[in-house]
């Protein structure tokens, strides 16, 4: 095909052709005619397509284009934009002579002669690759950032949806002014406020007036400034409440804890909180229980102590007058009768007497004492029958023997102990039905039952049958002594002495207590 040359070259187009020869070392200017072949060829375009001058001048500047590009037209369709509006501009792969490609910035300018006709035109390369690359780069790290800033805010929302969730209020501050950028619905109720009254704004413009500053203070400032977390526990907040004017009494436990950004540097901090005041009322209520219980039973107790021990007195005059009066020959029967009436109730009295005291021991926290030595079990249960004979005329006790009955403990504590489980039994039976009391021994083990037949102990009381102030039945004896300590004093001393009582109480085989006591405790 044969090329058509400008015919016009003016002064102006040699001169700015000689300058941009010279000038442009980094970019490839060269001239096409109309029909796109190549007229000049600068050193910028050797240096980046690689072709001399007399390599390329003549050829078509198709040459110029990667094969999949030529067959794609693009060549032709560069030179008609260009022609029909005077500038083509794009971003184009383009070749080199050793065949390796580039990424060229190209613009391509129509030119005119003199009389405005079109002549030819001016192409300018760039080799953009290193820049497209760093380009991609940064499209990949900002790719990879705003994956990072999506994940990271999938996770905040995540995270938030959570702590919507959680029983305790949870809220998020940022900053010198700890401005609030999220609190869940249960710090906004401990707050008393909607989510558009807190969001944004800080901390101090959110808390009760009379508040603000020592929270602040205390809770929140040393939290951003030192990057220390801060524990409170049962703390008392006081305020007004503000759309009632209500006086507010509130206790919290809360912990701020600090957050940092990556360069360790503390941007905010996280508070938990949860409501305390029902658990440090009750337990308010509790102690002041506590108290007045304590104070009633150190009430009762010192009473009993000193109700005992001062009736010791009286009584003991009583008891010496009426022996004296007692040996007197010429006392008549019916003054006699009188005389023994009185012995036995003073001997009553002296019985109650001496459980007060001894369940004044016992509650006091010092025991009952005993004072352990050879004793017979055996002869301390004869002993003891002897006298409830004597006061109890009309009952019948029976006593059984079995086996060696010898060990060490306290005799007379011992004789207590079967004493007051054989007026239990004499007062809960009836008047006709004897009283069985067995003492046995059992290899290492010395053993007192006491049994009785009647109606059966309650199964709601046997629980706590052993319990001071409580009785077998709801029923007083007739004799109206007891106050129910008989049976508490018993498991205090067989304790003492290191053994056990029981009880069984059946309608078909009566009531029976059963005292098992080691032969010797041994050592402690």
């Amino acid at each position: 095909m044969a090329r058509k040359e400008c015919t016009h070259a003016g002064q102006n187009t040699d001169v700015l052709f000689r300058f941009l020869v010279q000038s442009a070392k980094d970019r490839a200017i060269f001239g096409i005619d109309l029909q796109g072949y190549i007229i000049s060829w600068n050193p910028g375009a050797e240096h980046i397509k690689g072709w001399r001058a007399d390599e390329v001048l003549g050829q078509h500047f198709r040459m110029l284009f990667p094969e999949d590009s030529r067959q794609q037209g693009c060549p032709e369709a560069e030179l008609r934009e260009a022609f029909q509006t005077g500038h083509f501009r794009g971003e184009e792969p383009r070749l080199r002579k050793d065949g390796s490609l580039f990424i060229a910035e190209v613009d391509l300018w129509l030119l005119r002669d003199d009389t405005g006709h079109p002549c030819g035109f001016v192409k300018v390369t760039q080799d953009i690759t290193e820049r497209k690359q760093a380009e991609e780069e940064r499209a990949v790290l900002l790719a990879r950032e705003r994956a990072a800033h999506a994940e990271a805010e999938a996770e905040r929302l995540k995270l938030y949806a959570i702590f919507e969730q959680a029983p305790v209020g949870i809220a998020i501050f940022q900053g010198p002014r700890h401005v609030i950028q999220y609190a869940n619905p249960i710090q906004r109720r401990f707050w008393e406020r909607e989510r558009e009254e807190v969001l944004g704004r800080p901390f101090i413009e959110v808390l009760p007036e009379e508040l603000g500053p020592d929270v602040i203070a205390s809770a929140c400032d040393p939290v951003f400034q030192q990057g220390q977390s801060r524990v409170f526990t049962e703390e008392r907040f006081q305020f007004t409440r503000r759309d009632t004017g209500e006086q507010v009494e509130r206790y919290f436990n809360f912990t701020h804890v600090p957050m940092r950004a990556l360069d360790g540097t503390v941007e905010g901090f996280m508070g938990v909180a949860w409501d305390v005041t029902d658990a440090v009322r009750a337990h308010q209520r509790a102690e002041a229980l506590t108290r007045q219980l304590q104070d009633r039973v150190d009430f009762e107790q010192q009473l009993i102590g000193i109700v005992s021990h001062d009736l010791r007195t009286p009584l003991n005059a009583i008891h010496l007058t009426v022996s004296a009066m007692a040996r007197r020959e010429e006392l008549d029967a019916r003054s006699a009768q009188s005389v023994l009436r009185i012995q036995a109730a003073v001997h009553r009295a002296a019985h109650l007497v001496g459980d007060l005291l001894d369940f004044t021991r016992a509650r006091l926290g010092g025991g009952i004492p005993i004072a352990p030595r050879a004793a017979d079990l055996h002869q301390v249960a004869r002993q003891v029958l002897d006298q409830v004979d004597a006061a109890h005329p009309g009952r019948t006790v029976r006593v059984q023997e079995r086996g060696d009955a010898n060990g060490h403990w306290d005799p007379e504590r011992l004789a207590q102990v079967v004493q007051n489980l054989v007026t239990n039994a004499l007062k809960y039976s009836p008047e006709s039905s004897p009283v069985q009391v067995t003492t046995r021994g059992e290899g290492e083990w010395v053993c007192l039952s006491v049994h009785n037949p009647g109606p059966p102990i309650p199964p709601e009381k046997l629980p706590g049958i052993f319990e001071p102030l409580q009785r077998a039945t709801s029923e007083v004896d007739s004799t109206g002594r007891s106050v129910g300590l008989g049976l508490y004093i018993v498991k205090q001393l067989v304790e003492a002495h290191g053994g056990t009582v029981d009880v069984t109480s059946t309608l078909n085989e009566g009531t029976t207590f059963t005292v098992r006591l080691p032969r010797s405790r041994g050592p402690g």
